[in-house]
């Protein structure tokens, strides 16, 4: 049996307006459904700011497309408007792209590396000795342009850059031309041998003019940047598989879908948005109601409205509705609070049963509730209480107050007084134990089980020593210890002030020490009545026997049963709901939820199934 409320999920869904109707019909079929009206629908439905976010983040798509991972699966479940989905699909786009730009720089930095050292292995094979006489190329001047072009061997060179070149040295793939000019001259001559697709050679400073050392320098090298293009490359791989990334391709890819389909109706407003609250555990229910009905419409889950405060769930079943009333009395629990609703059909009853011990009588009020079964939904909660009364009726041999009838299963009332009036107080007290013990629940799952072991915890073990004390007198040795627990806790939770928090601590200490006695003790009241009962049936019988009339005997017997039911049971009902709500409730029930209300279900004709 689940005690905590669940939140309900907040929906929205487009459909077309001529199909609204029918959509609201299938809702409400689902009977899991609360309407409630968004507050942006007092705006017209605008969709620049999605498609604004979608075309940034199409840029960013479109200049890393080879480095994206493949689309995964949008979010399904809760989800934000549509303008939240986009700005968030982008922010995740742009902060995956961010070191994206230095890994491809950094890339192509060392294959350009790579590619120069390729040629410069072949331009240095080909000089074999003479390459210490140009070794000086690495070496910057501001007198003279200096530099070594690599050319495809089947280039053909134009005049004007044959006559810059003062050495040609053949290499296996390519021709290598030394130049050498005026700095004034360096732009036309590089700008005339990119022209001719021809590559300038880069002799980087660290090279030796020793043959067997720049080998070795140039393999060195060689090996230094495979390993860097190789991490190089696995971070990119990395960035490849990114899951974050590939759910807000999938997101973008079905919101530029849906605005694909629907700009042109939201246009001309011809769609209608539905918004409100479910207890659908996912959308498959409310989307197969549309289904089945052809609408043409997708819900989904989205972020509810920030004014908006989500309704509980109650879940009860069918047994434990008639008493929901008596709950929302005192107010609705919200997700961090016990669901009592399933306790009250059995403490009701057994109250209610207690005070008012009869078989006769509960039998009237269950024949009652029957008759008006239909009629007087509320007044179902008569069946069980009767059905308690007609038990403990049986308990105490009671039926219309005549004595010999039935043989009490434990004693009778007004001969065992005493006896009659205790009894409730170990119910009371169990109760009041219950409802502690639900409050420490609850400080569980609002966050604040240390406050709650640090000071209600103490009251708790404090009032089962006190009770028990009552008959083991040595209990009374863990009263002490709970006392001392109470004043410690409240010194730890204080930051500040310690000695006047622990001063306020004492004053409320003996406050729900009062507070805890006064409800026990309001349990006599349960005994009471049952006495009060016995002694009113006991009274009318008294009063009747001198009435020598039989007619008339009978009709003030009637009348008499009659009016016994119809007070004593009010007085029951109204002193039990009293002390569920003020004596248990009060306890742990703080009622700062809403409560989930659905649909009312639509009419159904008796032959076409439509309205």
């Amino acid at each position: 049996m689940r005690l905590r409320p669940t939140l309900a999920h907040w929906f929205e869904t487009y459909i077309p307006r001529n199909e609204t109707v029918h959509a609201l019909k299938a809702l409400a079929s689902t009977g899991v459904v609360q309407l409630e009206l968004d507050p942006k629908l007092t705006d017209p439905l605008n969709l620049e700011p999605v498609l604004h976010f979608i075309e940034r983040f199409q840029l960013v798509r479109n200049k890393y497309r080879n480095l994206l991972p493949a689309p995964g699966i949008p979010h399904n479940g809760q989800a934000e408007a549509p303008e939240r989905t986009a700005r968030k699909a982008l922010d995740c786009l742009e902060t995956w792209s961010a070191p994206l730009d230095a890994l491809l720089d950094r890339q192509a930095q060392i294959e350009t590396e790579q590619k120069n050292l390729v040629l410069l292995s072949e331009c240095l094979a080909a000089m074999k000795e003479v390459w210490g006489d140009v070794a000086h190329l690495s070496q910057k001047s501001h007198f003279l342009y200096k530099g070594v072009f690599a050319c495809p061997r089947t280039q053909h060179l134009a005049a004007d850059i044959c006559a810059t070149i003062d050495e040609i040295i053949p290499g296996q793939k390519h021709n290598f031309f030394i130049v050498a000019d005026e700095p004034g001259c360096r732009d036309i001559i590089e700008r005339a041998y990119r022209c001719k697709t021809c590559l300038k050679l880069q002799v980087p400073e660290w090279l030796s003019s020793v043959p067997d050392e720049y080998k070795h320098q140039i393999e060195t090298r060689t090996a230094e940047l495979e390993v860097q293009a190789n991490e190089t490359l696995q971070a990119l791989d990395e960035k490849r598989k990114d899951p974050v990334v590939s759910i807000a391709l999938a997101d973008i890819d079905l919101l530029a879908w849906y605005l694909k389909h629907s700009i042109d109706l939201a246009s001309v407003r011809k769609l209608c948005h539905v918004t409100g609250w479910t207890t659908a555990e996912n959308v498959g229910l409310l989307q197969q109601a549309f289904y089945n009905d052809g609408i043409h419409g997708v819900i989904r889950f989205t972020a509810p409205p920030e004014s908006s405060k989500t309704p509980v769930n109650m879940r009860q079943p069918w047994w434990a509705k008639p008493f929901l009333f008596i709950l929302e009395l005192l107010g609705t629990p919200d997700s961090t609070e016990i669901d009592s609703s399933k306790l009250l059909p059995i403490i009701v009853p057994l109250l209610f049963g207690y005070m008012f011990p009869d078989v006769g009588h509960g039998l009237m009020l269950v024949l009652l509730s029957a008759a008006l079964y239909q009629r007087w939904p509320t007044g179902r909660i008569l069946i069980p209480c009767g059905l308690s009364a007609m038990l403990f009726g049986l308990v105490f041999g009671e039926v219309f107050g005549l004595e010999g009838v039935l043989a009490p299963l434990w004693l009778h009332p007004l001969e065992h007084p005493l006896e009659v009036l205790l009894a409730p107080l170990v119910l009371g007290a169990a109760l009041i134990l219950l409802g502690l013990v639900f409050n420490g629940a609850q400080a569980l799952w609002r966050g604040a089980a240390r406050e709650w072991l640090l000071s209600d915890a103490a009251v708790l073990v404090l009032y089962i020593a006190i009770l028990t004390g009552l008959f083991v007198p040595q209990s009374l040795w863990v009263a002490v210890v709970a006392l001392f627990w109470f004043l410690l806790g409240q010194l730890l939770i204080a930051s500040s002030e310690r000695m006047a928090h622990l001063g306020r601590g004492l004053g409320s200490l003996l406050q729900n020490v009062f507070e805890l006695a006064l409800n026990t003790l309001s349990f006599l009241r349960v005994g009471a009545f049952a006495l009060a009962h016995a002694a009113l049936s006991t009274a009318i019988l008294r009063m009747t026997d001198g009435v020598s009339n039989e007619v008339l005997h009978m009709l003030l017997l009637v009348l008499g049963h009659i009016f016994i039911v119809t007070l004593e049971g009010l007085v029951a009902f109204v002193q039990t709901t009293r002390l569920v709500l003020f004596e248990f409730f009060i306890h742990f029930m703080r009622a700062e939820g809403r409560m989930f209300r659905t649909m009312t279900k639509p009419p159904h004709g008796p032959d076409t199934g439509k309205w």
